[in-house]
Formats: C-alpha cells, structure tokens, sequence
C-alpha cells in the first residue's frame, strides 16, 4: 500500500491534474506514494504527467503472466520507461542494471508494488 502523500507531493500532483486522464489520475497517488516531493521536483511537471499516463494505459493493458514495457519521450528531451509485469523478483534490479550499464542517468525511479485485481 501507497504511503501517505506529503504536502508538497500533494501539491505537485495537484498541479498535474489538468494533464492526467481519469484512469491516471485514479492511479497518480499510488504510483507517487513513496516518492518524495523533492524526488519528484527533479523531473518537469509534463515529464511527470506523461509518465503517470503512460504507466497508466501500460497498466490497462497488462494481462497475468505478461510484462508490458514502454519507453517514450517527452518534449523536453527526458525518457520515461514504464514496465508494468507481475512482481518477480530481481527484475527491478535487472532493469536497473541494464540502464546503468548504458551509462545513462536517471532522474526519478518509482518502484511501487501494486497489487491489481483483473476482471472482464
């Protein structure tokens, strides 16, 4: 379960509201939830709201037993990856390293374990 949102982190996905759609919105919180405001004051604002979408329609299409991975970019030059899978171990650190191995830097890593429920 999602930690409780400080006020800043509050205020920051306040101001994204106007940028999210209804499913994202929905899960803004829980994705946001462990980080820290000044966490998520590294990455612009529209960064931010397009990475809660993606990992929103990433999330909508996810089906047990199948891991769903996207990568876009926003306007602004910054990549956002999405990986939406069931929980398997190690595989966060997997996808880490391969990131790291590339020599790239990373602004914002979220990693919430959400538990999701599929129906029809």
């Amino acid at each position: 379960m999602a930690k409780s949102l400080s006020a800043a982190s509050k205020r920051i996905l306040k101001e994204l509201t106007p940028s999210l759609n209804m499913r994202a919105f929905s899960l803004a919180e829980l994705l946001a939830g462990e980080a820290q405001a000044e966490d998520l004051s590294l990455v612009a604002p529209e960064t931010l709201a397009l990475m809660i979408n993606e990992a929103s329609q990433a999330l909508a299409s996810h089906a047990p037993g199948r891991s769903v991975v996207s990568v876009s970019a926003a306007k602004n030059g910054e990549t956002i990856v999405s990986a939406i899978n069931d929980n398997m171990p190690f595989l966060f650190d997997s996808v880490m390293g391969e990131i790291n191995a590339a020599n790239l830097t990373t602004k914002l890593v979220i990693h919430p374990i959400i538990e999701v429920h599929h129906d029809g």
